[in-house]
């Protein structure tokens, strides 16, 4: 409208009138800003990082025109008030309010709320990529005040792993070709997204270094009526979540119909924030315990994870995953054990599955409890003082598939990046109480395919080291 009503004039006032009217759109922007600055309940710094994205949004769109866009871009920072909050969770009372897909609806799930959270970081560093790949006609550098349509199925969103991991995703490790990445033909893959639930916070601590913390999350996890009514409850983090001590998450419920997650857009560290000095980097803190007596755990951040003196029990599955490093270390002396399957006392056996986007780390791991099958997947899987238990189906998947057994007696068998390396003492107890050796394995068929030369009864070899 400005092009059209200044197109006769000569070329200074043709300048002049654009000046005049910059400086009215750019009063208009400041007061605006103001006005969604005002509105901000968080404290420091969280305010001061949602204002940075309040800025950032508003430089990629013109907000001066479009009431409906002021409109929803003031939603937007509603619901983030509601959702970077700092929390620290004691209790039950002290979790935060859980919110899904419907109670974002009507104030502000729309495209400003997820560019603002993108420009935040609370969606993690490919935030914006993911958003455009998860979201028809989304883009970071443009607007609309129109809501989300989100996609009824988790299993909507399996294409999306490789947009975070710049992998393939998760693939068939085992060759067996059993299509368990259809979701036309495996319904574990599927959850509704009605039935996700998100309890969120900028910075979580759960938990505190003078007692143990019991938090009761049965309330939200709730026993599912049938396979649509599964549920999962995730405690999010936009920035870092730190376990501070011994924590109990309980679940009278654990049929497996349900998964907690901890999870985190930065870091989730036990003990303290991960920086400078942080005692999870040293082997010789106190053991913490982590432990839901409901069914499915996970842990996931897209940072570096360390898990250093950390015993978790869960009475289903556990899954550990991160975008960076995962580090399992102990002293030894206590040496970490994860422990699954111990819900109910006719539990089934259960899984223990980590990933990592660059590499596996373990120093000093023991499993516990009806574990059935283990599965770690990184470029590169470096284990030492590691012991698998009786009957565990174990899978290591590294970018190559090759398996390197490394011994201070053998200096040619040097650790390789991209293999799986047996650094010291790695054990199956159904092959042999003694750490395993280059004997114990089938190299015939080359990286990507090698397989302990032992099997557990169904012809399954007890260790198989495939390439990603």
């Amino acid at each position: 409208a400005l092009s059209v009503s200044v197109k006769d004039l000569d070329a200074d006032a043709k300048a002049a009138a654009i000046a005049s009217a910059t400086v009215e759109l750019s009063d208009e922007l400041k007061t605006f800003k103001q006005t969604l600055s005002n509105s901000i309940t968080v404290s420091d710094p969280v305010k001061s990082k949602l204002n940075l994205a309040i800025n950032s949004v508003l430089a990629d769109a013109d907000y001066t025109g479009m009431t409906s866009l002021q409109t929803s871009l003031t939603n937007a920072v509603i619901v983030a008030n509601l959702i970077l909050a700092d929390a620290t969770v004691i209790d039950t009372a002290s979790l935060p309010s859980a919110i899904n897909v419907e109670s974002l609806s009507d104030s502000g799930y729309n495209t400003e709320l997820i560019k603002l959270l993108i420009k935040y970081g609370a969606i993690g560093s490919k935030g914006s990529s993911l958003a455009t790949e998860a979201i028809e006609g989304f883009s970071a550098a443009s607007t609309t005040a129109d809501l989300l349509t989100v996609k009824t199925s988790s299993s909507n969103y399996l294409g999306l792993l490789s947009t975070l991991t710049g992998d393939s995703g998760i693939g068939d490790a085992d060759g067996n070709n059993n299509d368990f990445l259809d979701p036309q033909k495996n319904t574990v893959l599927h959850v509704s997204m009605d039935k996700i639930s998100l309890a969120p916070g900028s910075k979580i601590t759960i938990g505190s270094t003078d007692a143990t913390t019991t938090i009761d999350v049965s309330t939200i996890l709730k026993p599912a009526s049938s396979h649509d009514d599964r549920k999962v409850l995730i405690i999010g983090a936009a920035k870092d979540l730190t376990i501070a001590g011994d924590t109990t998450f309980i679940n009278d419920t654990d049929v497996e119909d349900h998964a907690l997650v901890l999870g985190s857009a930065g870091d989730l560290s036990f003990r303290s924030e991960a920086y400078g000095g942080n005692p999870d980097y040293l082997t010789t803190v106190d053991p913490i315990n982590l432990e839901y007596t409901g069914s499915n755990l996970g842990l996931g951040s897209e940072d570096d994870l360390y898990l250093v003196n950390v015993n978790i029990k869960t009475g289903g599955n556990l899954a550990i995953g991160t975008l960076s490093d995962l580090n399992i270390k102990s002293d030894l002396e206590n040496t970490s054990v994860f422990s699954v399957g111990t819900g109910g006392q006719n539990s089934d056996p259960d899984n223990v599955y980590m990933y990592a986007n660059e590499l596996i780390s373990v120093n000093g791991l023991a499993f516990a409890g009806r574990v059935d099958d283990v599965y770690m997947d990184a470029i590169t899987i470096d284990l030492a003082n590691v012991t698998f238990p009786e009957n565990a189906d174990v899978t290591l998947r590294s970018r190559d598939g090759g398996l390197n057994i490394v011994s201070p007696n053998a200096p040619n068998n040097v650790r390789t990046v991209g293999d799986v390396n047996f650094i010291e003492n790695v054990k199956h107890l159904s092959i042999s109480e003694s750490a395993l050796t280059a004997s114990n394995f089938d190299y015939s068929k080359g990286d990507g395919h090698i397989n302990s030369t032992s099997a557990l009864p169904n012809g399954t070899p007890h260790i198989k080291i495939r390439s990603r």
